[in-house]
C-alpha cells in the first residue's frame, strides 16, 4: 500500500474513533478521557470465552491502554491541526471511492476475465525477450540431506547418495524417511544455490567451487552430516530456464490483461453514459 492510502487510512481510522465515541452508550465505564468513555461491554467482546482470569486481565489491560493512547493521539491531532487540515471529509470520500471501485473491478475480473495461457504463447514471449530473463544467481536441481552424526548406516549412505541406480535411490529414500533430519529432493525444480549453501554448516569459496565441479559434496559439523547432490546447474548471468521463470511470465501476461480489461471497462462505461445522457459537460 502506498503512502497516500496509508495516510488516508489513518485519517479515516481517527474519524471513525471520533464518530464511535460520540455515540451514546450505556454500561459500566472502565476508562474515560476528554469526555469519552470506554465501557465494560466493549472489553468483554474481545476476550475469548475460554480465557483464564489471568489472561483476561492481561487482554483487558492491554486493550484499555491502547484505547487511551488512541484517544491521546486523536486529541493531539485535533489540538494541533488547523481547520483546513482537520477537514477530512473529502479525503474520506476519496478513500471510500477508491476502495469501492477497486472491489468492483476485482469482482468483474473474477466474473468475466478468463485468464488462460498456453505454453506455446508463454514460450514465444520467453524467446522474444530472452535478454530480460538473465539469472542474477546460480540455480540448481538436486538433493539435500541432513542426517544426525550418530545415525546408523552412515557409511552406506556415503556410498549410495550420489548413485543413479534406481534400487539404491529407493534405498536412500527409505533410509532418509526414517533417519534424516531433512530430506529435500528438488530434482524436478530449480532453486537458488545460495539456499542450499545456507543450510550447510559453513560457507566458503571451496565449498561452492567443489559443488560446481564435482556435483556432490559431503560436509559435517559436531552434530550432523550433510550430503548435497547436484543434478543440473545453471550459472548466474546466463539465461534463466523457461520453467524457472514461467510463473513470472504468466504474471506479466495477467497484469497486461488486467490493465487492458480496466481500460476497456472505463471506455465502455463512459460511452454508455454518454449515449444515455447520464452526464453533462459544460
Amino acid at each position: 500500500m502506498n503512502k497516500k492510502y496509508l495516510y488516508l487510512g489513518l485519517i479515516l481510522f481517527f474519524a471513525l474513533i471520533s464518530c464511535n465515541n460520540n455515540k451514546h452508550e450505556s454500561g459500566i465505564p472502565v476508562a474515560s478521557i476528554y469526555q469519552k468513555h470506554l465501557f465494560k461491554n466493549e472489553i468483554q467482546k474481545i476476550i475469548p470465552d475460554n480465557a483464564s482470569e489471568q489472561d483476561s486481565t492481561l487482554i483487558a489491560n492491554k486493550y484499555i491502554k491502547q484505547w487511551i493512547i488512541k484517544q491521546l493521539l486523536l486529541h493531539k491531532a485535533e489540538s494541533n491541526l488547523n481547520t483546513e487540515e482537520k477537514d477530512i471529509q473529502k479525503l474520506i470520500e476519496a478513500y471510500r471511492a477508491s476502495i469501492l471501485t477497486h472491489r468492483y473491478i476485482e469482482k468483474l475480473i473474477d466474473q468475466k476475465l478468463e485468464i488462460k495461457h498456453t505454453d506455446d504463447t508463454l514460450k514465444e514471449y520467453y524467446n522474444k525477450y530472452k535478454s530480460n530473463f538473465i539469472l542474477s544467481y546460480d540455480i540448481v536441481k538436486g538433493m539435500y540431506i541432513k542426517i544426525p552424526a550418530n545415525a546408523p548406516g552412515i557409511k552406506r549412505i556415503e556410498l549410495i547418495y550420489n548413485s543413479n541406480n534406481e534400487k539404491e535411490k529407493e534405498e536412500l529414500k527409505n533410509y532418509c524417511l526414517l533417519n534424516a533430519t531433512n530430506y529435500d529432493k528438488f530434482d524436478s525444480k530449480w532453486i537458488d544455490l545460495n539456499t542450499i549453501l545456507s543450510h550447510l554448516p559453513h560457507e566458503d569459496k571451496n565449498l561452492r567451487k567443489n559443488l560446481k565441479k564435482y556435483k556432490h559434496i559431503k560436509v559435517k559439523d559436531e552434530e550432523y552430516i550433510y550430503f548435497v547432490k547436484i543434478i543440473d546447474f545453471q550459472a548466474k548471468l546466463t539465461q534463466a530456464p523457461f520453467e524457472y521463470i514461467k510463473n513470472d511470465i504468466i504474471q506479466i501476461f495477467n497484469n497486461k490483461m488486467r490493465i487492458n480489461f480496466e481500460n476497456k471497462l472505463e471506455k465502455d462505461l463512459y460511452k454508455e453514459a454518454e449515449e444515455k445522457n447520464i452526464f453533462k459537460r459544460y
